[in-house]
């Protein structure tokens, strides 16, 4: 994570983020995760094999403060 100092960036000051994942269904990962001296973080999920398919959000967050996200979808297994 970098803090964008106008035209160069920075370590952020932050010692974690909150990292949430939801479908239409709701919210299925909500946890606070440390950053590293390098400003990373990570962490692992399974889906439940019971899971809702479709789109998933991935949204990241600092205080209250929306700094990320991204998405992915779910989609059965199809043997090829």
């Amino acid at each position: 994570m970098r803090q964008n100092d106008d035209l160069q960036y920075s370590l952020s000051e932050a010692q974690s983020v909150r990292v949430e994942i939801s479908s239409f269904n709701g919210q299925v990962f909500d946890e606070s995760l440390p950053l590293s001296e390098f400003g990373t973080f990570a962490a692992q999920f399974q889906l439940d094999e019971e899971a809702s398919l479709g789109n998933y959000y991935v949204s990241v967050r600092v205080g209250d403060r929306y700094v990320g996200g991204t998405n992915f979808n779910v989609a059965e297994y199809r043997k090829p």
